[in-house]
C-alpha cells in the first residue's frame, strides 16, 4: 500500500492578464537577464512540439514517478492562460503525460505544459496544439 498524499494548493496569486499581455511576444532570453537570469528552463527541458512559445501563470504540479493523479487533479483548478508546470525529479522509467492528458489541460484553458519527466504521443500532442 502507498503513503502517498495529494495536497493541492486550491489558491495561489497570479500575475494580472495585463502585464502577462505585455510579455507575450518578448523573447524569453532579454526577459531571463532582466530578472538576474533566474526563471530560464534547465538544459534537459526540450520541446516536443512545433509550437513552442508561451506566456502564462505557472499551475505547478509535483509527482512521483508513474503517478499521474496530481496533473488530472491540477486541471480543476486550472484557470485560462495558465501554464501547467510538472515536476516529476526527472523521472525516465514512464511517461508522466500524453496527448489525451493535455488535450484535457488544453480544454481547461491551460496554454502550455512544462515537465522534467517524459510525454508520450508525438504525433498527437502536435494535433492538441499548445507547446509541450
Amino acid at each position: 500500500m502507498s503513503d502517498a498524499k495529494l495536497k493541492i494548493r486550491q489558491h495561489f496569486e497570479r500575475t494580472p492578464a495585463a502585464l502577462l499581455a505585455k510579455f507575450r511576444d518578448a523573447a524569453s532570453g532579454p526577459v531571463v537577464d532582466a530578472m538576474g537570469r533566474r526563471g530560464a528552463l534547465d538544459i534537459s527541458i526540450r520541446p516536443v512540439t512545433q509550437n513552442t512559445a508561451f506566456c502564462g501563470n505557472a499551475l505547478t504540479v509535483w509527482t512521483v514517478p508513474r503517478d499521474n493523479l496530481a496533473p488530472y487533479a491540477a486541471l480543476k483548478f486550472a484557470q485560462p492562460g495558465d501554464v501547467l508546470v510538472v515536476a516529476t525529479a526527472g523521472c525516465d522509467e514512464a511517461s508522466v503525460l500524453g496527448d489525451i492528458a493535455i488535450g484535457m489541460a488544453r480544454n481547461a484553458g491551460i496554454v502550455a505544459v512544462v515537465t522534467d519527466g517524459l510525454v508520450r504521443d508525438q504525433r498527437g500532442l502536435d494535433a492538441v496544439g499548445i507547446p509541450v
